[in-house]
């Protein structure tokens, strides 16, 4: 879903942590590659993609989902930190 900042959320089901960054290095990775094809859009300095990761594997009968959201941004603002085509993960618990 996007956000209401505008921003793309992707929800997962049945991928551990080192398959969703392998998945997203991928996107990302082909992304930045057509934005560089295209003469129209490389000139535009907004198109830096950043990515930030949660997982939880397993999660116990008290694990609360808010928990899981703000770990997955506290990983979005970090990537954000660094170059474009950053990913941040993490595995909570």
């Amino acid at each position: 879903f996007v956000t209401g900042d505008g921003e793309l959320a992707l929800i997962f089901e049945g991928l551990d942590r080192n398959e969703a960054t392998v998945l997203m290095r991928s996107a990302i990775d082909a992304v930045q590659w057509k934005l560089q094809a295209s003469t129209r859009l490389a000139t535009r300095s907004d198109t830096s993609l950043v990515c930030g990761i949660a997982c939880v594997h397993s999660p116990s009968k008290s694990f609360k989902m808010d928990d899981l959201i703000r770990s997955a941004w506290r990983c979005l603002e970090a990537a954000r930190q660094q170059s474009g085509g950053s990913i941040k993960s993490i595995e909570v618990f």
